[in-house]
């Protein structure tokens, strides 16, 4: 029997295992590309960096049973295909706009100091710019700062408002009241109204100012000794929340003088309480906020609520003092409180639950801000006896901050549902005074006035010739100040200028929004300071479009 050679055998399986070269033909690369705008917003959106995308993409493909090699599916055409299309899609949100230019535009800002993307630099000054307007909410830019003062600030909000042509039509501006935003002389208001050449209304961030009031009741009460983020009575609470059995709730009103304080105006509470949780659009710390207050009025919920543990703490976030404040007390007997921090906790806690809640969430709308601010001083006047540390606390920091009380923008209480027609006649009577020659952007007045002349004032004292000017800005139609307020509900000029000033955005949450979508995109699917810019433009409209991944809302056209 004779035996093959081992070099015939080699050679014989060599050539059965290796492959045949391919010619020029069959190395052909896929021409198909499949990339749309669409794809590369959700991809963005996802933070899906190139290589992340390949994978995915080149997954489903074969899922769906595509041949793909006929595929443009590489790193390199992917990631030129996606700088493309947000080029494309930035130019047509940007020639949308132009197209259709609102005739009145609030203009939003808030700067961020972001970690530059070269270890050797320090941080980097960052400023959102954000235009609003009836059913309009657009980043515009992101410019960088070299420092944060109004000076910059308002170069660059201007040279952003001169490239999307929109420099003749903003009438408004909201911001944060910081003394770089609202200097009477260097401010960036004031500086960019200088630029543009005539004057504009100041809508100051109605959560700011309530925020500010929140903390100057935290430091007149519970006062923070520790240049720490971290209060030490909360941080103790959040490192022992383990201990504490979340079944076993004392409700706020099961305290004595929690109950004297607020048994009149419990249930008002509760009902306004439940009203707000309908509203499914809040935050998870505004609903927790609302939840907590009624298990502290001890008041049912509709579904299970479950406490949550504390969270984050910092300075610029005081909803958390809020937070932790209804939480500790709710759990009183379970943690450790002397005398005076359980004092103290119970006094800010009635008035979270009795002055604050109504006016936090009440503070978005425009119409209601002159008379919410109104009656805030006048109820907080009344608490003087009950707690006179806590009223002069608050009354004080709100008395900086009467912005909504000017002769122009008190002029909002005309569309204001909740007044009186009584009211609202005596404010048309009251367009016939003489206004002040020069009226200032904020409301000046002492604490003394704030407490003892405001306690009679109604709207109607803040009115004058010059609320007329409200008007002219926005070209109201006035023919309705001519007729009785009871049949302004009939009239046209009336429904217009009602829903021109219910549309004005009072409170910075859109600026703030640009914010965290900045620091959640910066420096991960580019480093490049233009296209960066661009791909913020077109996941916030991404997300305009697609608030949820429903099939139904996921099949609008983009």
């Amino acid at each position: 029997m004779s035996l093959s050679s081992p070099s015939s055998s080699s050679d014989s399986e060599y050539t059965h295992c290796t492959r045949i070269p391919m010619t020029l033909s069959e190395k052909k690369r896929g021409r198909t590309n499949f990339i749309t705008p669409k794809l590369v917003a959700a991809l963005d959106r996802c933070k899906l960096s190139v290589r992340d995308s390949v994978y995915i993409i080149q997954a489903t493909a074969e899922a769906l049973g595509n041949n793909v090699d006929s595929l443009v599916i590489n790193k390199s055409s992917i990631h030129r295909c996606r700088d493309a299309l947000r080029v494309e899609r930035a130019n047509k949100i940007k020639t949308n706009f132009e197209s259709s230019v609102p005739s009145y535009i609030t203009v939003h800002w808030d700067g961020k100091i972001l970690p530059t993307l070269n270890v050797r630099d320090s941080g980097i000054d960052r400023l959102p710019i954000v235009l609003t307007s009836n059913n309009l909410d657009l980043l515009i830019g992101i410019p960088k700062l070299e420092k944060s003062t109004g000076k910059e600030q308002a170069n660059a909000i201007y040279y952003a408002l001169e490239n999307w042509g929109v420099t003749d039509v903003v009438q408004a501006l909201c911001c944060d009241t910081t003394a770089s935003n609202t200097g009477r002389f260097n401010g960036a208001c004031v500086l960019l109204e200088q630029k543009l050449g005539r004057d504009l209304l100041y809508l100051p961030c109605r959560h700011h100012i309530y925020e500010i009031i929140l903390r100057g009741v935290f430091e007149a009460v519970l006062p923070h000794t520790t240049t720490s983020p971290d209060i030490p009575l909360f941080k103790k609470f959040r490192n022992n929340w383990n201990k504490i059995d979340i079944s076993n709730i004392i409700s706020g009103i099961d305290d004595l003088e929690c109950c004297t304080a607020l048994e009149d105006v419990r249930n008002d509470i509760l009902h306004f309480c439940r009203a707000m949780l309908q509203n499914k659009c809040y935050r998870d710390d505004y609903k927790e906020l609302l939840e907590l207050s009624i298990t502290f009025l001890n008041g049912n919920l509709d579904n299970k609520f479950k406490i949550r543990p504390p969270g984050a703490m910092h300075q610029a976030r005081w909803m958390s003092r809020a937070i932790y404040c209804l939480k500790i007390y709710i759990f009183r007997n379970q943690y450790s409180l002397s005398s005076s921090e359980k004092n103290a906790i119970r006094d800010i806690c009635v008035f979270i639950v009795r002055f604050y809640l109504k006016s936090w969430f009440s503070s978005t709308a425009a119409a209601r801000a002159p008379a919410n601010d109104l009656n805030f001083i006048k109820c907080l006047k009344q608490y003087e006896n009950e707690h006179s540390k806590i009223s002069k606390a608050a009354i004080t920091k709100i008395s900086n901050h009467l912005w909504y009380l000017t002769e122009e923008a008190a002029a909002l209480a005309f569309f204001d549902d909740t007044l009186s027609n009584e009211i609202k006649r005596l404010m048309v009577q009251s367009l016939n005074n003489d206004g002040i020659i020069q009226p200032t952007k904020r409301l000046i007045v002492s604490f003394q006035d704030l407490g003892e002349t405001f306690s009679e004032k109604t709207l109607a004292s803040f009115i004058s010739k010059n609320s007329m000017q409200f008007f002219s800005r926005f070209n109201i139609n006035t023919d309705f100040l001519n007729d009785d307020p009871s049949t302004w509900d009939n009239q046209i000029s009336y429904l217009r200028g009602k829903e021109i000033a219910c549309s004005l955005n009072v409170v910075n949450d859109t600026a703030e929004r640009a914010v965290k979508l900045m620091e959640d995109f910066h420096g991960t699917l580019t480093k490049d300071d233009k296209k960066s810019e661009l791909l913020l433009q077109c996941i916030q409209e991404h997300r305009r479009l697609y608030p949820d991944c429903k099939k139904e809302t996921l099949k609008k056209q983009f």
